[in-house]
């Protein structure tokens, strides 16, 4: 059965970036720390907060082994991560960050290299003002009153979708209560991207229960 799109754009968090034009995000920014690094960056960090934090973070990192690259990409979440994967798409690329310090969803995917320079997926709020305005979800909110939507992890990030003006990354969402709880349904979401790279927002695609 077709999909039937219903465009809406809405405004989505960009994550803290040094004024000017960031560097373009590529294969050589990755950083693959050792085992222990999670634990080494709390023993040394925990205690620090605020510019302190950031750059006790970046010098752990360093020390790590981090490229200036990779140390290039940590400065433009803020200092709060750093990038696990990277996967050419097009203008837009697509980016996964890891966020130490997070309580969760500290593995977060990233669109990265368009205009604006980095948009998170992870931002849900956009998403559940167009989730608010369907039918479908109203419906689950009889049941479930706490529902919201929280990216569903996925190995391999968004899906590319096939489009001839630009760029579209499907993206699924599972509708639950609470991050342990049972998911009641889903929704697919498609990130678009004009021909220069452009974000022109998301929209909004199915919205599934699901029938325990």
């Amino acid at each position: 059965m077709s999909v039937s799109f219903l465009f809406l754009i809405a405004a989505l968090r960009v994550l803290p970036e040094k004024a000017g034009t960031p560097e373009q995000v590529g294969p050589d920014a990755v950083f693959t720390p050792a085992a222990d690094f999670v634990a080494t960056l709390h023993a040394a960090c925990d205690a620090k907060s605020g510019d302190a934090f950031g750059e006790c973070f970046l010098a752990q990192m360093k020390k790590g082994g981090a490229s200036p690259a990779a140390l290039a990409f940590a400065r433009r979440t803020g200092n709060q991560a750093y990038l696990k994967a990277f996967r050419e798409a097009g203008n837009v690329d697509v980016a996964l960050a890891v966020f130490p310090f997070r309580a969760n969803e500290n593995e977060v995917w990233l669109l990265v290299n368009g205009k604006p320079p980095t948009v998170d997926i992870g931002d849900v709020a956009p998403i559940q003002k167009l989730l608010d305005a369907n039918s479908v979800y109203k419906s689950l909110k009889v049941d479930n009153p706490k529902i919201s939507a929280f990216p569903r992890p996925t190995k391999d990030g968004p899906r590319v979708l096939p489009d001839k003006s630009g760029q579209r990354f499907a993206v699924a969402y599972d509708l639950k209560d609470c991050h342990a709880c049972k998911a009641a349904g889903y929704a697919l979401v498609a990130f678009n991207f004009d021909a220069a790279g452009n974000f022109l927002g998301p929209e909004l695609g199915q919205v599934k229960p699901y029938y325990h």
